[in-house]
């Protein structure tokens, strides 16, 4: 069961992530904000995991961390941010910082018609949020790193598979991706969008 949740889970991020690379793309600064909140949100998710598995030499992945039901319990986005603090995932500064964004993020979804932001406003929390992202990555990458260096967890040391798995594996993505958009010709013209681009 929870390998398939967690096929899910790296679905919706595969998926997720497409989306926040085409608003940005497209100048949708109010889009890439709110999907890059919740990409954040699930890097931080996928570097809980991998911190679990290290911390417990396990293989196992906590559910609720990958999924959630309507009748569950939420485990917020904030929620996350100090689970990730406690497990020295981020730092007190990207911590704060995450909240500060998390703000923002609110008042652009909730009062961007009844308060002073303005579009510019967005565009630079757009910007604010892209240097976090990075951020986030190069620590859930560290983790990666160090579970291939441990062989503890779910990781795949990618570069020492062959090519031909590689390429399958790339081409499984795109057919989960395609599957969370849940439309083919949605799914065909957001991958022509995102092969144009390159």
């Amino acid at each position: 069961m929870s390998s398939k949740r967690f096929h899910d889970f790296m679905r919706g991020f595969a998926a997720a992530s497409q989306l926040m690379y085409r608003a940005g793309d497209n100048g949708c600064f109010v889009e890439y904000v709110c999907l890059t909140t919740s990409v954040i949100d699930a890097l931080l998710r996928t570097g809980l995991v991998l911190r679990h598995q290290l911390d417990f030499h396990t293989n196992e992945i906590p559910i609720e961390l990958i999924y959630q039901a309507d009748d569950d319990k939420i485990i917020s986005e904030r929620n996350i941010y100090k689970k990730a603090l406690e497990k020295s995932i981020i730092s007190y500064k990207q911590y704060d910082k995450l909240e500060e964004l998390y703000k923002q993020r609110n008042k652009i979804v909730h009062r961007y018609i009844i308060s002073e932001i303005t579009t510019d406003e967005v565009l630079q929390i757009a910007i604010e949020y892209q240097q976090i992202i990075d951020l986030v990555k190069d620590k859930v990458s560290k983790l990666e790193e160090y579970q291939i260096e441990k062989n503890i967890g779910i990781t795949v040391a990618r570069n020492q598979a062959p090519k031909v798995v590689r390429a399958q594996v790339n081409e499984q993505m795109q057919e989960m991706i395609g599957k969370k958009h849940g439309h083919p010709g949605l799914a065909e013209k957001m991958k022509s969008k995102i092969r144009g681009k390159k």
